[in-house]
């Protein structure tokens, strides 16, 4: 409250994402006659018995004016615009949540930057159709995910608890034999329509002899909605005879 700039208290804009479950504050403080503070407040953080863990702060955010799209999406105008159109960029930005690692200092004289990331990957459960001694041959593996933006996905299968993998070929969450989705954060607002509960399969080839058990695994660094998958298989009938020979 010290900090905020007198005179300039109008100034301050706000919003509430319930996509987010966020509120969003943003003040000039310290002589400044623009926002350059950001103060969010989580909601989920609110039951903790230390209620000041609820605040985060933002900066390097130029929040002139914000609101939030009908899905919570938060939208902010730029605080500085056309002032000087060779620096300044001007228009709407989305704030979208971004996940990484924390940050890290590059060096003097350059501001902080996010570390990579975390790697994301999901095991389906052993598989063997009912009936272990049976040979089976899986051509594909199906996945049924949401379009959430553009993840790649890279996919990798084991065969009768193998620990060495295969790895196919990396695909991106998106409508097969598409053009490319615009999606937020890398496109204009308002040049390209784009759904988050689009349904999408992806098709995976698989390459290995036949087994008798089969699991498949996923990794992405993004955000990715697995709805579920499905498998393409057939069999011969084949049966295991008998174990190694000792």
């Amino acid at each position: 409250i010290d900090r905020i700039t007198p005179d300039c208290h109008a100034k301050a804009v706000s919003a509430f994402s319930a996509k987010h479950r966020e509120y969003h504050l943003y003040v000039p403080v310290d002589g400044n006659d623009r926002p350059n503070l950001g103060l969010v407040l989580h909601t989920d953080r609110l039951q903790t018995a230390d209620t000041l863990s609820a605040w985060t702060t933002r900066t390097g955010f130029p929040v002139g004016s914000i609101t939030t799209l009908y899905d919570g999406t938060i939208v902010f105008g730029h605080n500085t615009g056309a002032e000087d159109a060779n620096e300044d960029e001007r228009g709407l930005f989305v704030i979208s949540a971004k996940r990484a690692m924390g940050m890290y200092d590059p060096g003097e004289q350059n501001p902080l930057a996010y570390n990579p990331p975390p790697t994301s990957a999901y095991r389906s459960a052993w598989w063997s159709a009912g009936d272990p001694q049976i040979q089976k041959q899986v051509s594909y593996v199906t996945l049924w995910v949401m379009t959430t933006g553009r993840p790649q996905i890279t996919m990798r299968h084991y065969k009768d608890f193998s620990l060495s993998p295969v790895t196919e070929q990396t695909y991106t969450a998106q409508s097969p034999d598409s053009p490319p989705q615009p999606v937020l954060d890398n496109t204009l607002l308002g040049q390209g329509q784009y759904r988050i509960d689009r349904l999408v399969p992806l098709r995976f080839s698989v390459a290995h002899m036949s087994a008798a058990w089969f699991c498949f695994e996923i990794e992405t660094t993004e955000d990715l909605v697995l709805v579920g998958y499905e498998y393409e298989w057939t069999t011969k009938g084949t049966r295991v005879v008998a174990g190694v020979r000792a």
